[in-house]
């Protein structure tokens, strides 16, 4: 946080210029706002007795030739109209960015640019600040109900880093392998074998060592599992990580900062799945069976939110249809990749 506005008889006043703020009486304001930080150093009834202050070396001249100092992205989930002709109209979903949070030296305001798809910054203007918002959702200005995170701070997820690819749909087998055989983009994450109870297993999931896991018909301790630190290890080496698990496997992923791309493989007909079942598996199977698995499959698709759809094209021969799904696959996943995706901004640790 920069002091460039601190009264001199202030108990920061022989700090220097452009100096970082990193914490104030033990309370790290490293994820502040500048007026959130300035407000506790000004607040009246509160007795300052320690600051921790990091050197700002030559931020200070930075700051002076026009690069951003209080700045960082939201992605707001309310509906506002403008209530001034200087100030944005928002929808929820928006993406902008925010560079002043002290407009006009003014605490209530905050000065954002619209973001489009492709990440550019647009038109721009004055939006409430987040204490600004909260007052008015208290006084009933906004229609409820209204999410507990009216702003929700978050940055552009890396286009460089391959994401994991997760294929779902009533067979998924050929096309895993396809990807593999004819990509040097792709790999399989190998299942590896855990002997271990139940408990033990859902210890591991919930603490996101493993992503998934699936029980051996075997043995009951016995499972086959996908470890965090494999697929961890298969991005490193800038391939995209292909997997077939379950869909609770998605959040935990999430959760490990390693955004999934999810990619829903549709049938046409039973027919359809019978005939590359056969081709490529070696196994028949009866119409009823193929139906039933592709009825089987609608029912999940109420959990994959944000999936895309790859339909499975038709052709009297197996091989040309197969192929064709293959190209369309891969431009799914590099088109996907190219995507600007906003998440949840990692806080910074004390």
């Amino acid at each position: 946080m920069p002091l460039a506005s601190l009264p001199k008889n202030h108990v920061g006043s022989d700090l220097i210029e452009g100096d970082l703020i990193l914490s104030i009486d033990g309370n790290c304001v490293r994820n502040t706002t500048l007026e959130c930080a300035v407000n506790t150093l000004l607040a009246e009834d509160v007795e300052l007795t320690s600051l921790l202050v990091q050197d700002g070396g030559d931020r200070l001249n930075r700051l002076r030739l026009g690069a951003d100092g209080d700045s960082f992205f939201l992605r707001v989930n309310i509906d506002r109209s403008m209530e001034n002709k200087d100030e944005l109209d928002l929808k929820s979903g928006d993406v902008v960015f925010v560079d002043k949070t002290m407009l006009m030296g003014k605490k209530g305001r905050w000065r954002a640019w619209k973001v489009d798809k492709e990440g550019r910054q647009r038109e721009h203007g004055a939006i409430p600040s987040s204490t600004s918002v909260y007052q008015a959702i208290r006084n009933n200005r906004y229609v409820n109900p209204y999410p507990k995170k009216v702003y929700e701070w978050v940055e552009k997820l890396d286009t460089k880093v391959k994401r994991p690819v997760l294929l779902f749909g009533a067979l998924v087998e050929p096309f895993l392998q396809m990807l593999v055989d004819e990509s040097d983009k792709f790999s399989i994450v190998a299942r590896e074998s855990l002997t271990a109870s139940f408990d033990e297993i859902a210890a591991l999931l919930a603490d996101k060592v493993l992503i998934d896991s699936k029980q051996s018909e075997d043995a009951y301790n016995l499972y086959h599992v996908i470890s965090t630190a494999h697929i961890m290890d298969i991005t490193a080496q800038g391939l995209h990580c292909v997997l077939q698990v379950d869909q609770s496997s998605i959040d935990r992923l999430k959760k490990c900062r390693m955004f999934p791309i999810v990619v829903k493989v549709r049938f046409k007909s039973a027919k359809q799945l019978k005939d590359v079942n056969e081709h490529v598996c070696g196994a028949k199977i009866s119409s009823k069976e193929a139906k039933q698995l592709i009825e089987k499959d609608l029912k999940i698709d109420k959990d994959l939110d944000g999936a895309v759809t790859l339909v499975v094209p038709s052709h009297n021969n197996v091989n040309f249809m197969l192929t064709h799904a293959l190209l369309q696959l891969k431009k799914l996943i590099e088109d996907e990749q190219k995507k600007i995706i906003w998440v949840q901004r990692k806080v910074e640790e004390d």
